[in-house]
This record gives C-alpha cells, structure tokens and sequence, in this order.
C-alpha cells in the first residue's frame, strides 16, 4: 500500500502468503528524488565581455562589430544533477561567414562534476571580405552522462545572430613589410602593402 511519498529514503518490505508455504517477506528500500527539468544549462553566455541569451543579436552592446574584429566567447555550463557529466564538447559554429564557408571551432572540457559549473573559450577573427552584415552562430554543447539510471542529457543547443557593422566607405591596411628595414645612402628598399576594402561601397 504506496501513499503519496516525498522527497527522501523510505523502507519497507514485501510479503508474500500462501496457505500452503511459509510466509516469504523481502526488505525493500525506495529513493525519492526531485525531478529535474534539465541537466545542465548554460549558466552564462559572454562576448567580448558583453552577456547574450539564446535567440539574442551579437552587436558588441554599443561598440560595433567589424570586419577583422577578434570574437572571444565564454560559456558557463551548469551541471544541475547530483552526479557527474562527462565528455563534455562544445562547438561553435559562425554559418557562411568565410566567403560561403563556415568558421567551427570545437572545445573539449571534460567532465563537469556534479553542481558545479565549468567555462569554455573560443575565439574567432572575423574575416575581412564579408558579402552580408548578419550571420547566424550556432551553440551546441553536447555530453554524457555518469548516471547509468538516467539518460544522456539532451544536447544543448543555441542559436544567435552575429551583426557587422559595415561603413558606407572603410579600408583597412592588413599588412606593411619593408623588402630591407635597414638602408644606406644611394640604396632603396620596396614596402609592400594590403589595403582591403571592409566598406559597403566600391573605392
């Protein structure tokens, strides 16, 4: 007979009678633990500093993204269970971004034990020659679980928009070599430029 029971350890036994056998009476011991809605969760999403949620716009929070601008992110991941998660991977991905190309990085952190929180960073240098001011960045975060008696946790999984802010005219020098930085009189050296146009305009 099984009444509502909280959370907590309960103990007990099963009887089993017949008319003809001795009773046969088993201890039993019964968990009761809360159910959790999720795992793990990212417990905190920066870039450049800057905090993001899923589903939000990348657009360095009042100073502009441009083309050749480094992104660092860090992530926080939450591990919510009372046991371990294990193999823990993450893996950005900034979609068409490279002349049609994805640029994907992937960071392996290990295990995250339980209720604690670990961080992983990932960088990226937006390319220079971009077609768009807007591409989608993919956040997946997958895992195992120590937890024979639950199931892997779902992947987690984030999408977000990554704006560039494009100047209507804007060049940007790459690179400057000096074929000899050291000279004498009566001798010349060649300077070798990289002028590249992150502009929306043709110059």
């Amino acid at each position: 007979n099984i009444t509502a029971l909280g959370i907590g350890n309960y103990s007990g036994t099963i009887k089993v009678s017949h008319v003809d056998l001795t009773d046969i009476s088993i201890p039993v011991t019964v968990t009761v633990t809360d159910v959790l809605e999720a795992l793990w969760e990212i417990d905190d999403f920066e870039v450049n500093g800057d905090d993001y949620d899923n589903g939000d716009d990348i657009d360095g929070d009042g100073d502009e993204i441009k083309p050749g601008d480094e992104l660092d992110f860090e992530i926080d991941i939450e591990n919510l269970a009372n046991f371990d998660m294990e193999d823990v991977e993450v893996t950005i991905t900034i979609l068409e971004i490279d002349d049609g190309d994805d640029l994907e990085e992937t960071v392996d952190i290990g295990d995250i034990d339980e209720d604690d929180t670990e961080t992983a960073e990932i960088s990226f240098e937006v390319p220079y020659q971009l077609d768009g001011d807007s591409y989608t960045v993919e956040i997946e975060i997958k895992g195992d679980s120590a937890n024979s008696d639950y199931d892997d946790p779902e992947d987690i999984e984030w999408e977000l928009t990554l704006k560039i802010d494009k100047e209507t005219h804007d060049v940007e020098i790459t690179k400057a070599d000096l074929a000899s930085s050291t000279l004498q009189c009566s001798k010349s050296t060649y300077l070798d430029i990289d002028v590249v146009n992150i502009g929306s305009k043709n110059e």
